[in-house]
């Protein structure tokens, strides 16, 4: 048979009250601990920071890094596209007042300038989403 905690009657199987004290025997509640208190860190899904470089980075590359929050990288990575997208245009122009080969040869390269970049940003954010959501398995805390 149970007792009371409050009065240490003893009580009857299946009473919620103490029938001497009228205390409740309920069992207590353990009062969470600090770090269920706090709100878990959202992960950075790597797909969608992949899909992000790659779809918003054929206009403006970088914002993949940005969704991850390596903010600084993202800007970088945005100058550097609007430099090539730029030096794109100019070879292009260039092309217009050139010889055919060196304007042929100037917009390949600066082509495959732009597509490398793009394609290693894309490759970059995905890289560094799976990097972050690893630190914050481990440590529990954001990388950066």
């Amino acid at each position: 048979m149970p007792f009371c905690r409050n009065c240490g009657s003893q009580l009857a199987e299946g009473t919620k009250f103490c029938q001497n004290c009228g205390a409740p025997l309920e069992p207590h509640a353990v009062p969470p601990s600090p770090a269920a208190l706090t709100a878990p860190i959202p992960r950075k899904d790597a797909g969608i920071a992949a899909l992000i470089a790659a779809l918003v980075g054929l206009v403006l590359m970088g914002i993949g890094h940005i969704y991850i929050g390596k903010i600084g990288r993202g800007i970088l990575i945005l100058a550097a596209g609007i430099l090539a997208r730029v030096a794109l245009l100019y070879s292009g122009v260039g092309f217009l007042f050139a010889s055919v080969a060196a304007g042929v040869l100037g917009i390949l390269i600066v082509v495959l300038i732009n597509i490398g970049l793009w394609i290693w940003q894309i490759y970059d954010a995905y890289a560094l989403a799976k990097k972050y959501n690893a630190e914050v398995e481990r440590t529990s805390k954001p990388p950066w």
